[in-house]
């Protein structure tokens, strides 16, 4: 059994009328319970070798992440509808909760059990000119050659919403907190994470 913390919550909100029997009425065998953990904090624990918070019913996940993010619903819609386009010689598109062959793949060549795919533009969503982005960009492939981390260049681009494409890094090798670290470092509230089973993951940073 894994639990995995979604989100820092109180209860009262509404949430706790999800039941058990709520969620296998609409998820047959879903096996999902919430739970109140000590500190206040919901959890989901997660049965049937549920590995990833993208196995989470999204009706659930919105619910959790867009009721308790200090970020506004339509920019986390946005993000979990962003494609992470991850250029070189064979490019490949990540989606959010999507199964990826290619990323595993690539995961794989670079020895890596976990990647994050990271950008330093438009810090904290707020629009910056193309002169800005780039040397924001040049700046953080700089850091990641410094720590000797091995990368590839991608972009990320919403297939309808008109937000200018964002050059980004899909990094290897790097776990979860260091990148955190890193995407705070380039005052992002947000970064796509993905592990051994190479799903990736919408990770908020507030």
């Amino acid at each position: 059994m894994e639990v995995i913390t979604i989100c820092n919550a109180t209860a009262g909100q509404g949430l706790m009328n999800l039941s058990l029997a709520a969620v296998e009425d609409r998820y047959t065998g879903a096996e999902i319970l919430i739970n109140i953990a000590r500190r206040g904090r919901f959890e989901y624990i997660l049965k049937r070798r549920k590995r990833s918070v993208n196995d989470i019913p999204k009706f659930l996940w919105r619910v959790f992440v867009f009721s308790e993010s200090e970020i506004e619903h339509d920019t986390i819609q946005a993000f979990m509808e962003t494609e992470y386009h991850v250029f070189g010689d064979s490019p490949f598109v990540l989606r959010i909760g999507e199964l990826n062959s290619a990323l595993a793949a690539a995961c794989k060549h670079h020895g890596a059990e976990f990647c994050a795919y990271i950008t330093a533009c438009n810090p904290n969503c707020k629009p910056l000119d193309d002169e800005g982005n780039a040397q924001r960009h040049a700046l953080f492939r700089q850091e990641l050659k410094g720590r000797s981390l091995a990368f590839i260049e991608g972009e990320g681009r919403h297939p309808s919403n008109g937000w200018p494409g964002e050059a980004s890094f899909l990094i290897f090798g790097i776990d979860l907190e260091s990148a955190r670290y890193l995407s705070r470092q380039m005052q992002q509230d947000a970064f796509v994470w993905a592990d051994f089973d190479s799903r990736p993951q919408l990770i908020l940073l507030r």
